[in-house]
């Protein structure tokens, strides 16, 4: 758990009688009554940043282009490849949702699409894998 108060372990909070001071809730969560969880969205945009999403962002056009480009030989049959139509279909949209999903954290773009929950959760939970060194 991760209060959006917290920075490197620290308490932002004025509100807070521990402002300035250890930040308890990512080892006791509901101790603080000022304790405000984020969002996966919010999150992920607190512990990269915009420079870090934009980075991002142009990795997964890169590969997305590289789908495309595969589910296009896929297509027209012309430069064969042994990747079958369906899984170059499977491999464009993996891309395309990656894309969106960055683009969503990115524009803090409102509620996130079911189709786009999981991947936000993994994605956060990757970066909490990170944090705790695992």
């Amino acid at each position: 758990m991760h209060c959006k108060w917290e920075y490197d372990e620290i308490c932002t909070n004025d509100k807070s009688p521990v402002c300035a001071d250890y930040c308890p809730v990512p080892n006791d969560p509901g101790l603080c009554r000022f304790e405000e969880p984020y969002t996966d969205l919010e999150y992920i945009r607190a512990k990269l940043g915009d420079a870090e999403l934009l980075a991002q962002i142009a990795e997964e056009c890169n590969e997305l282009a590289h789908a495309s480009l595969k589910l296009r030989r896929v297509l027209d049959g012309t430069n064969p490849t042994p990747v079958t139509e369906e899984e170059a279909v499977a491999a464009f949209s993996e891309e395309y949702l990656d894309l969106i999903l960055c683009l969503h954290v990115f524009l803090e773009s409102g509620e996130t699409p079911d189709e786009l929950t999981a991947k936000l959760r993994r994605w956060c939970e990757r970066l909490k894998a990170k944090e705790a060194g695992t």
